[in-house]
């Protein structure tokens, strides 16, 4: 059976129509599940019994579920380990940001694949390989799943296991749910995509009259490098990804970030921030700044602080916004790059 939660409130609207009960209980539906996060159809009281018997013998409710919470003794990052119907497991992120617990803003990394096919170097997710594509409702169920414990989520990214835009379709129809006013009623404003440069899917993404944020994992500033690191650079060369970036930017008038793991000896030299700085000239732009995470598998190692400052003094004294993003969930493998769906401690 079909996922009720894979459905846009227009589409139950016409399924309500099809099993003979009115459109406007479409709207009771979705504030059962997403102003309440309740998926058992027999505590949604004030729909009918005949109706709930019919969304129950017709759609399958059984969400994806928290099955393992790892909390960050360093920062209070949780990471979850999520099961799916069909028992594939994900990892989710929940991160914090601000100051007292109460007033802290909440940041949830969803996934959009089980696995990757991308097979960056960065990236203990890609080491995978792809098991599928989740499903809207599996994206939608992330949400969901950490919400019903830790409350509202402020901001949403797809940066957790997968590359969205493989994943076009689902990815989409999930934000379009969530940002239902009759639901979660959330601000496409306080969503980001991420992406490894599959510059179609950017051109198709920037027609879609959403102002969402766009994150580009771009690591390196020349196609050789780039090509070892990111290996869908093969495909889709710079050229053709900032070709892409910026028909988003003058469709959108919206700023893109640019995501570059730092690593060590690898893409961190003065060279490197200056061929960087000259790729990104004239560009709506702000580079964020990871320090490499240990991923296992490979050599890749973070670089000193003097080297980190070095890069991003040159990257801001060319004027371009550049920040080092606060690592968020280390210890727990829920940094940056450390997502890898295991299923005990040892994997």
């Amino acid at each position: 059976m079909e996922d009720i939660l894979n459905y846009t409130r227009k589409e139950l609207n016409s399924l309500l129509e099809e099993g003979g009960f009115p459109v406007y209980r479409s709207k009771q539906i979705y504030q059962w599940l997403y102003t309440k996060y309740v998926n058992d159809v027999n505590q949604m009281n004030n729909l009918p019994v005949n109706l709930r018997q019919w969304l129950i013998n017709n759609y399958n409710w059984r969400f994806p579920k928290a099955i393992r919470e790892q909390v960050s003794k360093i920062d209070g990052t949780a990471k979850f380990l999520v099961e799916l119907v069909d028992e594939q497991t994900i990892e989710t992120v929940l991160m914090f940001h601000g100051g007292k617990a109460a007033k802290q803003r909440k940041t949830l990394c969803v996934s959009s694949q089980v696995g990757c096919p991308v097979g960056c170097v960065f990236c203990a997710t890609g080491k995978m390989g792809l098991k599928r594509n989740l499903s809207t409702g599996e994206i939608i169920g992330q949400l969901l799943a950490v919400s019903r414990v830790h409350g509202k989520i402020d901001n949403i990214v797809y940066m957790g296991m997968g590359e969205p835009l493989l994943n076009y379709d689902n990815v989409l129809k999930s934000i379009r749910i969530i940002t239902d006013e009759m639901g979660l009623n959330f601000s496409s404003r306080k969503i980001t995509i991420s992406t490894c440069g599959l510059a179609p899917e950017i051109k198709k993404l920037s027609e879609e009259k959403i102002p969402l944020t766009l994150a580009i994992s771009l690591h390196a500033a020349n196609n050789e490098l780039r090509n070892a690191l990111v290996p869908i650079n093969k495909k889709y060369p710079l050229e053709d990804l900032l070709g892409a970036v910026k028909y988003f930017i003058n469709k959108t008038n919206r700023k893109v970030t640019f995501e570059y793991i730092l690593a060590k000896d690898i893409n961190d030299s003065i060279l490197h921030a200056k061929e960087l700085a000259a790729l990104l000239k004239g560009f709506l732009c702000n580079v964020n700044i990871i320090p490499a995470n240990p991923v296992p598998g490979t050599a890749i190692k973070k670089p000193n602080a003097r080297s980190i400052a070095n890069f991003v003094q040159i990257l801001q004294s060319k004027g371009i916004e550049t920040v080092v993003r606060s690592e968020k969930g280390a210890d727990i493998d829920g940094a940056c790059g450390q997502l890898k769906a295991r299923t005990n401690g040892n994997d």
